[in-house]
């Protein structure tokens, strides 16, 4: 009974660490999603900045601005971008491989648009607004891997716990086993002793009793 208690209370235990765990996990790991999630939102709106401001016509009084914002961030960009102009053709596009054929690349800007929405490239030209194209964007490889590290995690988790429970549940078979078999050899023992008294009386009252009487109680003895 006692053995039975202590398994149910390992599997609880397991269980419920199991739970708090995959919790723990996932509060993180969204959190730090949401984060590279805004991270990469906020480069892409950078980066359609200086697209437009590259095609405004003063960019004598910016350009010192516009090439720090090149080095510190459109060269440091890891995720897929690709941009179209306002006819919806492709004019650039990076980290989404390398010599491309049109239809890979029209390919590879349709999934984007299934990721992200888009960021519009818009230029002042006086008082009105001229829209020059968009940009289209999707997640890093590090995003994409804390998206689903929980599940990574969780896979490992839940194969420490059974390989936890399993081995508890040899340990407790093996201890039940040798309980068995040291009974088993105290019961022997206990019993072979009288076993033994028994057979030397008979053997000692062999002549005074008659041959049948005799042959049953060795059966009799056999038997126990």
């Amino acid at each position: 009974m006692k053995i039975k208690l202590g398994k149910r209370f390992l599997i609880v235990y397991f269980i419920l660490i199991f739970l708090i765990l995959t919790a723990i996990f996932f509060i993180i790991s969204s959190f730090l999603f949401k984060k590279l999630e805004e991270e990469i939102t906020l480069r892409s709106r950078i980066f359609a900045k200086y697209m437009s401001k590259v095609q405004e016509e003063d960019l004598e009084s910016s350009s010192y601005e516009l090439d720090i914002i090149f080095e510190e961030v459109i060269k440091k960009i890891d995720f897929p971008v690709v941009v179209i102009d306002d006819k919806g053709e492709i004019i650039a596009y990076r980290n989404v491989g390398k010599n491309l054929t049109k239809e890979i690349l029209k390919k590879k800007l349709e999934q984007l648009k299934k990721e992200k929405p888009p960021i519009p490239i818009l230029v002042n030209i006086g008082d009105t607004t001229k829209f020059l194209g968009e940009i289209y964007y999707g997640l890093s490889p590090t995003a994409r891997f804390v998206r689903f590290y929980p599940y990574y995690q969780i896979l490992i988790l839940v194969l420490f716990i059974f390989l936890g429970i399993w081995a508890i549940f040899i340990y407790k078979k093996r201890e039940e086993e040798k309980l068995w078999t040291f009974l088993a050899k105290e019961t022997a023992h206990q019993m072979a002793t009288p076993l033994s008294s028994l057979i030397g009386w008979l053997l000692a009252i062999k002549d005074k009793i008659e041959e049948k009487y005799y042959e049953e109680m060795i059966l009799d003895i056999q038997k126990m």
